[in-house]
């Protein structure tokens, strides 16, 4: 099966509107260091990972739920956690194509929330994103 989150991370790491907010260098997947990385910055985890199966054999088509949270000091402005979010958004919505040598067909948004976390004072915005792509 196909390493999903490689492409998760060069089509986060190859958008400008991303990369001019959040340099590629604080786009992680989910991380196990309690070091606190600079503000702004992407986290992404995948949830799930399934094949679609006809009823003779696979297909060579997966499902992956990607989690991406966006961490910000900042609630409003340029490098605020929504402005930083929406284009996330807009760098992987519908997106289709090859990333990381994996070929994506279509990204879909399924669920936004948003959260203030206190304890490490940040703001965060969690998008929760179908990947559907070639195994």
């Amino acid at each position: 099966m196909a390493i999903i989150e490689k492409a998760v991370y060069a089509r986060l790491s190859a958008v400008s509107g991303v990369t001019n907010l959040v340099p590629a260098s604080r786009i992680f997947p989910v991380r196990a260091s309690t070091q606190k990385p600079t503000s702004p910055f992407i986290v992404y985890l995948k949830i799930t990972d399934r094949e679609d199966d006809s009823l003779s054999a696979s297909n060579g088509i997966a499902y992956a739920t990607i989690q991406i949270d966006i961490y910000s000091n900042v609630h409003q402005g340029s490098s605020g956690v929504f402005n930083v979010a929406e284009q996330v958004r807009l760098a992987c919505s519908r997106y289709s194509g090859t990333s990381a040598s994996i070929q994506v067909d279509d990204v879909l948004m399924m669920d936004s929330t948003s959260t203030y976390e206190g304890d490490a004072e940040l703001y965060r915005v969690s998008l929760d994103t179908e990947w559907m792509y070639r195994q």
